[in-house]
């Protein structure tokens, strides 16, 4: 063999181990490209599951208030019907004791009742007071018949609104039965193609090994028939070495945090928030184990005793509105047309959320493609 050949020998000897490393690399590429594709399909069809749960959620939210104000109304109105038919009861016991007492005088006889009054002119008075007495209540029994009917109409109008409400509160409940039971479907899903895909990376890491195994061992081999093509190759790494500079880039500079403004409510919301990074996302929950979005906002700022519905609806009038070049720690921010997300502003283009079922609380950049204002409730 030529000296030439010789030098070139180790080379051709790599070179076909790195052809055998890139042929592992691109085909265990091509193996798991297709579930790569499948997992980001799934991904965006779980994440539009997720944003249809919330939703649900804080109509379910709004149901149960309105659900709770048709109860205390119903409640209301059968209490006033029970106290009206008791009036009634009782003013018809005291028409029936009248008439009992105005039929024993009857019995006495016309001469005893006569010779009691003295005159006839009182006796004359007597009856009358009587009939006039009888009369009158008459009258007031059948105004509180009127009454009673009305407070049974008003009743059963109370009924009838509680029972609209229960129906609204029970589809929520449904749709969102519903719902979970597809993002319980397609998290599995999603399960399955991840662990597929981290056994085939597995796979090629391992062949990938073994290949850069035989490559070593072929090259020690190499390097071992020639020490002189090894000590050459030796010097001429040294030489590259020598000539290529080591640097290090310069740490990314990070914006300090511009804390919250003066005031202790904020200071006391953004806290407590803090704390609660970590904890899962469970719908219709406010802490302290789990929070949904508006929970989270609502009990943070219960904690510095300001008190905030549970409903992004009703939160996003708990305050004033303040545009986005505003925006200061400790600010409501609301997202989608119908704002049905909520989280708590922190600062530096950042809030902590409470994002979807499956999550947890996490401080995250705003999502500013779905942004739509945002509402300070500290005045």
């Amino acid at each position: 063999m030529r000296a030439g050949e010789r030098r070139a020998a180790p080379f051709r000897v790599l070179i076909a181990m790195g052809l055998l490393c890139s042929m592992i690399v691109a085909g265990s590429g091509a193996a798991h490209a297709d579930i790569a594709s499948d997992i980001a399909a799934t991904k965006a069809r779980l994440a539009a599951l997720q944003d249809q749960t919330e939703q649900i959620s804080e109509q379910y939210n709004a149901a149960q208030i309105a659900l709770a104000a048709a109860e205390r109304t119903s409640a209301a109105a059968q209490s006033k019907a029970d106290q009206a038919a008791q009036l009634l009861s009782q003013r018809r016991a005291g028409v029936r004791k009248l008439a009992r007492t105005m039929y024993m005088d009857a019995s006495l006889g016309s001469f005893t009742a006569f010779v009691s009054a003295g005159d006839p002119e009182t006796f004359l008075d007597r009856a009358s007071s009587a009939t006039e007495v009888a009369g009158q209540r008459s009258q007031a029994i059948d105004a509180l018949r009127s009454q009673i009917k009305v407070a049974n109409d008003a009743s059963r109008a109370a009924d009838a609104a509680k029972r609209d409400a229960q129906q609204v509160a029970d589809a929520a409940a449904a749709k969102r039965t519903a719902i979970l039971a597809a993002v319980s479907q397609q998290q599995a899903l999603l399960d399955h193609l991840q662990q597929e895909q981290a056994r085939l990376i597995a796979e090629a890491q391992a062949a990938l090994a073994a290949a850069q195994a035989k490559e070593r061992a072929a090259k020690a081999a190499a390097l071992a028939q020639a020490e002189q093509q090894a000590q050459e190759l030796a010097a001429q790494r040294a030489a590259v070495a020598a000539s290529t500079p080591s640097s290090q880039p310069a740490p990314a500079e990070v914006a300090p945090d511009p804390g919250p403004p003066n005031g202790d409510a904020v200071s006391i919301a953004l806290s407590w928030a803090r704390r609660e990074i970590g904890k899962p996302y469970v719908y219709g929950a406010a802490g302290p184990d789990s929070f949904d979005c508006s929970g989270l906002v609502m009990y943070v700022y219960g904690k510095a005793g300001i008190a905030l519905p549970h409903y992004t609806g009703d939160q996003w009038n708990a305050g004033r509105h303040v545009s986005r070049d505003e925006l200061q720690p400790g600010d409501l921010v609301f997202f989608y047309s119908d704002v049905h997300h909520v989280g708590l502003y922190v600062g530096g283009g950042e809030m902590i959320d409470a994002p979807h079922t499956g999550a947890t609380v996490e401080q995250v950049p705003v999502w500013w493609d779905a942004y739509t204002g945002a509402v300070r409730v500290t005045g």
